[in-house]
């Protein structure tokens, strides 16, 4: 057991000493010896050709550490940040039209305005299922069918997803006195479009009278 240690040991050693340049010359290997100093540290001596002798200080305890298997770990990728502006449905929109700003949800007005006494309108749009910047727009036609106007207004919903009736809110004014609404007394049932981003798809539909008294 102690000539296998000591042959594990010269061979470390010899490799060592060849590589710090510390031998020189030929070496007795079998003439090797471990010595105790008095300082409790292990020497290695070595005779040279001369009777002359080389000596090698080792550490004092040291060990021969046992293989370690290492396994590779797998870095994980971070997981996927959650899409804040996947919808969680078809996008659409309630259309109402009031007498008065809403500010806030609209509530359903009466169907008729009278032409004279309705110096505008407005137009409002709640948004269900609608995530991101777009432009919202209003499409009119009068009561004849034909198309009067596109009113558009870019809006954001921050990131968020506007999934309920106070999510999002888009409402535009639309001028009745001093137009051609008024000076050709454009009565009777107009038909409003919600659409978005310039598309003809319209997310959601509405309805207002227009009426003389």
């Amino acid at each position: 057991m102690k000539t296998n240690s000591m042959r594990v040991v010269m061979g470390a050693v010899t490799a060592l000493m060849a590589t710090m340049g510390v031998a020189c010359g030929p070496m007795d290997q079998s003439g090797a010896t471990v010595e105790t100093e008095t300082t409790g540290a292990s020497a290695l001596v070595f005779s040279r050709a001369g009777n002359t002798k080389s000596t090698l200080r080792l550490a004092p305890n040291v060990r021969m550490l046992p293989n370690v298997n290492v396994t590779p770990t797998t870095v994980k990728p971070p997981p996927a940040t959650p899409n804040q502006c996947a919808a969680a449905g078809e996008p659409g929109a309630l259309v109402q039209v009031s007498a008065a700003p809403t500010e806030g949800l609209a509530t359903r007005t009466a169907p008729r305005h009278v032409i004279s006494e309705t110096p505008r309108l407005f137009l409002t749009a709640v948004l269900r299922n609608v995530c991101g910047a777009h432009v919202g727009s209003f499409d009119l036609y009068t009561p004849s069918g034909a198309f009067y106007t596109r009113l558009s207004t870019p809006f954001s919903t921050s990131g968020g997803v506007a999934t309920n009736p106070t999510g999002q809110i888009v409402e535009l004014e639309l001028p009745v006195a001093g137009t051609e609404i008024e000076a050709r007394g454009l009565v009777g049932t107009w038909s409003i479009n919600y659409v978005q981003d310039g598309s003809d798809l319209a997310l959601g539909l509405g309805e207002f009278e227009l009426v003389h008294e």
